[in-house]
């Protein structure tokens, strides 16, 4: 059975479609690439989602070494960066955390993270492993200072997937946690995780606040890290809504 044909596109929208393979979502343009590239930043702007959906669904249609490209770097980002679903932003993961004093690498394998020390609240702290998945809020700067003596710049985020830590502060601050909420709830260095990291096939690395974590600031101030509302369970979708998903994902 033939395909579908893609939809009919209005004077704005083959705009966009000549304006696509430039785009972020298909590589680094360069040349007279990289001005179209600025004008489909600024012009991708006032489009509505269905609108990009049908441009891109055009694309395929017609560009299929663009159409691939722009699977492949999204491929890429899934895989190497870090996804915001409220802002619709990618984050980098920084992976230079060899030089952080609140970790190590001890001989026998695995990573560490250095854990205050809850009754004395100072320098006597000690070290940790860290569990594949684990998310923490730390000081590395300010290893014997309180938590309510932090500032909320000090703070800084961190996790492990793969066996390898990263810092991840941009990305959790953004919809998940803030520095803020982290000195609240007494959790910058302290010896539980404050968020989940998991492998999706969708969106790449998604994280989730601890449930307990959550539960405590839920009831504090009647919403999680930063003011936003408690995240809902995610849905669990079938086969073919997440092949849909995928491919309109970040368009």
């Amino acid at each position: 059975e033939p395909a579908a044909p893609p939809p009919p596109l209005s004077a704005f929208a083959r705009l966009l479609l000549f304006l696509r393979p430039y785009s972020p979502d298909v590589g680094r343009a360069t040349g007279v690439g990289a001005v179209w590239a600025f004008l489909w930043s600024v012009l991708s702007t006032f489009a509505a989602p269905e609108t990009i959906e049908d441009v891109d669904a055009n694309l395929r249609a017609t560009n299929g070494a663009a159409a691939a490209a722009m699977d492949a770097e999204d491929d890429r980002k899934r895989r190497t960066m870090l996804w915001c679903p409220e802002s619709g932003t990618w984050f980098a993961r920084d992976t230079k955390v060899r030089g952080c004093p609140s970790l190590r690498w001890p001989e026998g394998g695995g990573v560490e993270r250095w854990v205050k020390n809850l009754k004395t609240k100072g320098q006597a702290g000690a070290w940790a492993r860290v569990k594949e998945g684990d998310g923490w809020a730390s000081a590395p700067g300010f290893l014997g200072t309180n938590n309510e003596d932090l500032a909320d710049t000090d703070v800084r985020f961190y996790c492990l997937h793969d066996g390898k830590p990263f810092e991840c502060t941009g990305w959790i601050a953004s919809h998940i946690c803030s520095g803020a909420a982290a000195r609240e709830l007494g959790a910058v260095d302290g010896p539980k995780p404050l968020f989940r990291v998991a492998a999706d096939e969708t969106q790449g690395l998604v994280a989730a606040l601890d449930r307990k974590m959550g539960s405590i600031l839920a009831s504090r101030a009647g919403a999680d890290a930063g003011g936003r509302k408690a995240k809902a369970p995610k849905e669990k979708m079938s086969r073919a809504d997440k092949k849909a998903k995928k491919q309109a994902y970040g368009r």
